[in-house]
């Protein structure tokens, strides 16, 4: 699981929010800007124009008429926001190494590739510093001989203390090629790396950040999401009409990259929220969901209908490597969203059903199709045909 115990704590205190609201019969949006923190906080910004973007009340005042002309089926649209703190820990290093002969670069980074794209990146920031075209970079696999002692591959900040590393690394080799570079103002870079190799000048450098680097500070990571649902009162079935996403990313230094870790993290707690249900045996504890057969994740029909994310624009962070933010985690605790939205349907379905809709309506999680009939609690006078 991604973010382990930010996820936790962020979709608790959500769901807290959606308590008092329910409780006092208040907007669960202005509850939450009535309880933001005054210091470092761009949400109060975010927050308002991120609703009109999206036309949230809009959607909203459309839903309560769908729900009036639909008995079986249910939508409901909701609203979480997010305020992620990063955290440095560790050590993370690089080793860049330039050759002479053709002016390739090869980089060897303490951080492992798992599909955040962290290879890729810090070709893009090597091409960068050197100025020359990425496709001259190559990053190999992480090598303990090369860059030792490394922290963990996790916690959000494995791309940008490798950056770091290699920036760092990068600016040795420069530093000793700016005399050459003064000497030979319209030289290309094969033919200064040339000569700097004649010259007897080191093509290799390598820097380790820690978290007692006085560059690496902690910052905030916002977020918000706004999410509709669709439930059948009839199977438990859900539906996910549409997600809405936005991420500050700072200034990101690949937004592709950045785009497809916002979608998988947050589609990884929809699945966590939806369907990843862990069962025991009553009577001897026995774990019953152990294997793929009877332990599901979310698959290609379970994400989004309509999936959009957008990256926060036009924003630096500037205290971030290059500007950026990270992005790894943090989206996964927005998913939690999910849970709220299906209870408003099954309240929608309540209320046909002449229940109290007033207050708080507890639900199983995670929200599988049989948590929704159970918290609708359809009567069975309603399933007569006349």
């Amino acid at each position: 699981m991604r973010a382990p115990g930010g996820y936790e704590g962020i979709s608790g205190i959500e769901h807290i929010m959606e308590h008092i609201a329910s409780e006092i019969n208040r907007d669960p949006i202005s509850v939450r800007i009535a309880n933001y923190r005054r210091e470092d906080n761009d949400l109060p910004v975010l927050v308002p124009v991120f609703l009109d973007r999206v036309n949230y009340r809009t959607r909203e005042e459309k839903i309560k008429q769908f729900n009036e002309k639909n008995r079986w089926k249910k939508r409901a649209i909701k609203f979480t926001n997010m305020a992620f703190p990063s955290a440095y820990l560790g050590n993370y290093g690089a080793l860049v190494s330039v050759y002479h002969g053709d002016g390739s670069v090869a980089i060897n980074i303490g951080g492992i590739e798992i599909g955040q794209g962290v290879y890729t990146r810090m070709a893009q920031v090597a091409a960068n510093e050197f100025r020359i075209p990425v496709e001259k970079v190559a990053v190999l696999p992480s090598y303990n001989f090369a860059t030792p002692n490394n922290f963990a591959t996790g916690s959000s900040i494995t791309s940008s203390c490798s950056a770091y590393a290699v920036i760092r690394s990068c600016d040795q080799i420069n530093e000793r090629l700016a005399p050459i570079r003064a000497a030979m103002p319209t030289a290309t870079w094969e033919e200064i790396v040339y000569e700097a190799d004649l010259r007897g000048i080191l093509l290799q450098a390598n820097y380790m950040t820690s978290e007692y680097d006085p560059r690496m500070i902690n910052y905030t990571i916002f977020g918000v999401s706004i999410i509709e649902v669709e439930i059948d009162v009839l199977s438990g079935r859900k539906w996910i009409v549409r997600a809405d996403i936005l991420e500050d990313a700072g200034r990101s230094i690949n937004p592709a990259l950045d785009m497809g870790q916002v979608e998988g993290a947050y589609v990884q707690g929809l699945s966590a929220w939806m369907i990843e249900d862990t069962i025991y045996d009553e009577h001897i504890g026995e774990i019953l969901t152990d294997r793929t057969w009877n332990y599901k994740i979310a698959g290609a029909l379970d994400i989004p209908n309509d999936f959009r994310v957008y990256l926060r624009r036009r924003t630096v962070n500037p205290v971030g490597i290059l500007g950026s933010k990270a992005v790894g985690e943090p989206p996964i605790c927005m998913a939690h969203v999910v849970v709220d939205a299906l209870r408003d349907a099954v309240q929608a379905s309540r209320h046909d059903s002449r229940y109290n809709t007033k207050g708080f309506l507890d639900i199983h999680v995670p929200v599988t199709n049989k948590s929704v009939m159970e918290a609708a609690n359809v009567k069975i006078k309603e399933y007569l045909l006349h």
